[in-house]
């Protein structure tokens, strides 16, 4: 029992930890749009994945209110997208970014891997980490891609709306 609540909050604390010490302040608002995107990737694949009963997770933190794991579904795999949309090599080849996602995406299907072996979190069913690693990878890249999308064009800031006709 030990285990399970220590794997979730060690996870927390460092991802958490990570994302206020590298997101710049003047970002916040990406930040936070990509979080919320993610939760709206994660919730909803997460609710078709425990309805179809393919992962099963016996201990969670809201037992009578969700099959779904939440603090992974609400909050790890929407900070890790925030570090992995902040981290994205724009400017690089595909191949690069290619790679990168692979990477992450790798990295986000191991540790899940690893709460499946190590903990009583989750339970494949249905399900194994390679498919995990596959969804991880098109969640990341949809994420990514709305994010930067809605911050195409930059938000006018208050000089630019103040020499509007202003002196």
């Amino acid at each position: 029992m030990i285990i399970n609540v220590l794997w979730e909050t060690v996870t927390f604390i460092l991802i958490m930890i990570v994302c206020i010490r590298t997101v710049p302040f003047r970002r916040i608002r990406e930040a936070v749009a990509n979080f919320l995107i993610m939760q709206v990737i994660t919730w909803g694949l997460g609710t078709v994945i425990v309805e179809f009963k393919w992962k099963v997770h016996p201990v969670r933190m809201f037992p009578e209110i969700t099959r779904q794991d939440f603090m992974n579904d609400y909050f790890i795999y929407p900070l890790v997208s925030v570090l992995f949309y902040f981290y994205y090599p724009r400017d690089n080849t595909r191949n690069a970014k290619i790679g990168y996602t692979l990477a992450w995406a790798g990295a986000i299907g191991l540790w899940d891997f690893g709460m499946d072996m190590l903990t009583e979190l989750e339970q494949y069913v249905h399900w194994n980490a390679m498919i995990h690693f596959m969804l991880s990878f098109l969640a990341l890249l949809a994420c990514n891609g709305f994010t930067h999308w809605f911050f195409k064009h930059p938000f006018p800031t208050k000089q630019k709306v103040e020499s509007y006709g202003q002196k």
